[in-house]
């Protein structure tokens, strides 16, 4: 077996370094908060604070706001430059412009995590977090908890650019899903509390089940098999056989991400605005898992489709030469494509949404908090493309420096 190469060992151990950093700041307590006086038991929107951060809300910690702030960041810095002719322009300038964007969405990111400090301070005066919380007693004290989170933003900016420049997996992502699986461990451990290691055990069989119903179908495709004539070789033509790859699912993880956010924001509506009817509905409800599977399944479905650009495949093969056997090039192999596709995207939404509903219900059976169970299938589906592509930049950078001396 060959030996790792450093340099593969060095960039692994900067990302678990960075990525302790960063957990240990979690646990680093604001100035002016009492952790001891936050209350035990949160609302929706607080739960979810709480699940996503990985108890740093509810610890008040210095990196409660976490990698957040920078995820909005991005978001508002893309729209914002393409509906810029400036910025468009700017981007278009190639590394210095580049360059320019960055700043702008780091200054961008401090910005908002100053804004969800002061709205954090905020709540905590008003008794959202407990009373005796937020113990600032000025405008100095408040300003200090804004500055700490503003800075701490800036932080873990540094940190997740750190892991993408000498480290491996996507840094923003990974940082992320290290606070949700800091609560789902919190979440195991009491669901073993209070329910016994028999539910514990279906439960970590479902998560398991989820994991390879998850690795299969978003590598599973159907080929299209395709013909490329050559020249003529006595009296028999030649043919080139190849295929045409065409996934189960497309976009997958993003499908689930929306389903599970827009699902979300009843219950949390309610819950800020003080309607109780909205507030109350969660996962337990079963009309909860019908319009998820509902609504993940036309997602996931709409996805996939818009990601086969079929007309410009069959173009291509109609200038290449290129045809499927049995079928007329033109118009009956875009027919017969978008028949394939339509079948191959039915059973894809189909299994997919059936993957993902395996931890949903595990969780809502074994009792789990309702925010645990509404983000375990996102927290899986994310930690495994994350993992997934962590193993294939190290592949990548094995392969590189196997072959080096044949590329020079």
């Amino acid at each position: 077996m060959p030996a790792v190469p450093s340099r593969i060992v060095r960039r692994v151990l900067v990302t678990l370094f960075l990525i302790a950093v960063f957990r240990l700041g979690q646990y680093i307590p604001l100035p002016y908060t009492d952790a001891d006086a936050v209350t035990d038991d949160p609302g929706p929107a607080r739960a979810l604070l709480e699940l996503v951060s990985g108890g740093a809300v509810g610890r008040l910690s210095v990196f409660a706001l976490g990698i957040y702030p920078f995820f909005f960041a991005i978001s508002a810095m893309t729209v914002v430059v393409g509906a810029s002719p400036r910025l468009t322009a700017l981007a278009a300038e190639g590394k210095a412009g580049m360059r320019r964007l960055l700043f702008y969405r780091r200054v961008l990111a401090v910005a908002i995590g100053a804004a969800l400090g002061a709205a954090m301070v905020a709540a905590g005066e008003a008794g959202y977090f407990g009373d005796g919380a937020f113990v600032a007693t000025g405008w100095g004290s408040r300003l200090l908890i804004v500055g700490c989170l503003a800075v701490a933003t800036a932080v873990v900016m540094l940190i997740a650019e750190g892991v993408h420049r000498h480290g491996y997996g996507p840094a923003s992502v990974s940082l992320a899903l290290m606070s949700l699986l800091a609560g789902i461990a919190e979440e195991f451990a009491a669901v073993l509390a209070r329910r016994g290691p028999v539910v514990l055990a279906v439960l970590t069989a479902a998560v398991l089940a989820a994991v390879v119903g998850r690795v299969w179908v978003s590598q599973a495709q159907r080929r299209v098999p395709i013909g490329y004539e050559k020249r003529m070789v006595g009296r028999r033509p030649g043919v080139t056989p190849t295929y045409l790859p065409l996934h189960l699912v497309v976009r997958g993880d993003k499908s689930l991400l929306v389903a599970t956010v827009v699902l979300l924001v009843p219950p949390l509506a309610g819950d800020i605005a003080g309607f109780d009817g909205l507030a109350a509905w969660s996962v337990r409800d079963p009309w909860y898992a019908v319009a998820f599977a509902l609504l993940l399944a036309i997602i996931t479905f709409a996805s996939t489709m818009s990601a086969h650009d079929l007309t410009r495949q069959v173009d291509r093969l109609r200038r290449t030469g290129g045809f499927v056997p049995g079928i007329r090039p033109g118009r009956p192999t875009g027919e017969y494509l978008g028949h394939v596709l339509v079948r191959l995207a039915l059973a894809g939404a189909v299994l997919w949404t059936s993957t993902a509903l395996l931890p949903l219900g595990a969780g809502v059976i074994s009792d789990t908090g309702v925010m645990f169970s509404a983000l375990l299938p996102v927290t899986i589906f994310y930690t495994v493309e994350a993992a997934l592509r962590t193993g294939r930049e190290i592949q990548t950078e094995m392969f590189a420096r196997r072959y080096a001396g044949m590329l020079r």
